[in-house]
């Protein structure tokens, strides 16, 4: 799981600077969203997609 954290991060970039307007913001919100996922690596139980998982967490 944590090499797929990297193929989504100009996805995630994109879609937490949509939600902010501001760059610095949604690159904060995106390192938060690895964090959150690198703590929680068991709470993915593949019932969606991965990509789903990290843009319910962004």
């Amino acid at each position: 799981m944590r090499a797929d954290i990297g193929n989504y991060h100009d996805a995630l970039i994109g879609v937490a600077y949509r939600i902010t307007s501001d760059m610095e913001s949604a690159k904060d919100i995106v390192q938060d969203t690895y964090m959150s996922v690198l703590k929680t690596e068991s709470a993915f139980k593949g019932f969606s997609s991965f990509k789903t998982y990290l843009y319910r967490i962004v």
